[in-house]
């Protein structure tokens, strides 16, 4: 087949990951592969798998790449597309329409309409809602990257087309060697997080539960990500005093090397729809806490797999990290062999056995 990926940008997040790592595992499969990028924009450009042929619009919005896009689909004419987020696939849907295009279109849902409605988009922002509901029923199908987040497209939208694909995990770092921090040097217990530094990912509350860490273990928390908030966290961590015990060492692609020499991994999500560096984590077998969202409650088997907890409650946070610090080896294999479920082989079977279908 032809398949043609789409994403927003380059950026570091879940969603342009996810679309790397199918990129990868399609072409090593024998399809034709593109990747479509509507921004030029983050860190993982040069993560694009070779023999991936490589298009970018180079707009500023991915609603201006409506017109470039139809274009593309005229000239390439792929068998069919996979558009990450569902605005992306809103516009992947529009140039459909404008291109007389006569391929399939997979929608991936990868972020909460709900929460997002919060924030200020999704259903808090009329045009992009009604776009979704006039052209996300006429996708081939709709796939949420978890039970949560299916239910929502569904219930929302009225859809009828909505399937469950979780996410696959590129494990390519697996092997490498362990991160070098001073951190880990220091005979204290290392808690991990990462993510990208927004208000989705729930980093001030981290802080302010390890805080709470603090008064009952002597411990370091590394935070692992780039983003918007960069300063507000420095500027909480100031103001509580943490300077030496907590470390933002910015983007790195490699989180395995740091995640295999942590003693904890912190997931502190407010809206979680999958969670790619929890699968992660899992891989490496070190025990997680996470907030109980709706990408975690299906990796972690309603916390059989790590400890679930209300975004917000910075005391039990805190209590759940204290109580994994101590238990390191339980349930290690038991891990493990849950992250082996979001292979890119085994994903990809699944879109493409949706594709047939």
């Amino acid at each position: 087949m032809k398949i043609a990926l789409l994403s927003a940008s380059f950026r570091g997040g879940g969603a342009e990951r996810v679309q790397i790592t199918l990129a990868g595992e399609f072409s090593r499969l024998g399809h034709r592969v593109h990747f479509v990028a509507f921004e030029d924009d983050g860190p993982l450009r040069g993560e694009v798998p070779a023999g991936v042929e490589l298009t970018v619009f180079g707009v500023s919005r991915v609603a201006h790449g409506i017109i470039p896009l139809a274009r593309f689909l005229r000239e390439k004419n792929p068998d069919a597309v996979i558009a990450a987020m569902a605005h992306v696939g809103t516009a992947a849907l529009t140039s459909r329409i404008l291109a007389r295009w006569k391929g399939k279109v997979i929608v991936r849902a990868d972020g909460s309409r709900r929460y997002h409605g919060r924030e200020g988009s999704g259903q808090g922002r009329p045009g992009l809602d009604l776009a979704q509901r006039l052209l996300l029923p006429r996708a081939d199908a709709v796939v949420g990257v978890s039970t949560a987040i299916a239910a929502e497209f569904r219930e929302d939208l009225g859809l009828k087309n909505c399937h469950v694909i979780h996410n696959p995990v590129a494990t390519r770092f697996a092997d490498s060697a362990p991160a070098e921090h001073p951190f880990f040097a220091s005979g204290r217990p290392v808690v991990i997080a990462a993510g990208r530094l927004n208000r989705q990912k729930g980093f001030s509350f981290l802080i302010e539960a390890f805080a709470e860490l603090l008064g009952r273990r002597d411990s370091k928390l590394i935070i692992l990500g780039e983003g918007n908030q960069r300063r507000h966290l420095e500027a909480l961590i100031s103001k509580l005093g943490l300077e030496d015990s907590v470390s933002l060492p910015g983007f790195v692609p490699d989180p395995f090397s740091y995640m295999r020499r942590s003693s904890v991994f912190a997931l502190s999500s407010e809206s979680e729809p999958f969670g790619l560096t929890l699968v992660e984590a899992l891989f490496t077998g070190i025990p997680v806490v996470s907030t109980d969202t709706e990408g975690p409650r299906d990796i972690l088997d309603d916390s059989r797999l790590g400890f679930l907890v209300p975004f917000g409650d910075k005391a039990r946070f805190a209590d759940a990290i204290d109580r994994a610090i101590d238990m390191p080896g339980e349930y290690r294999q038991a891990r493990i062999d849950r992250a082996s479920e979001y292979t890119p082989e085994r994903i990809a079977a699944e879109y493409l056995r949706l594709l047939e279908a």
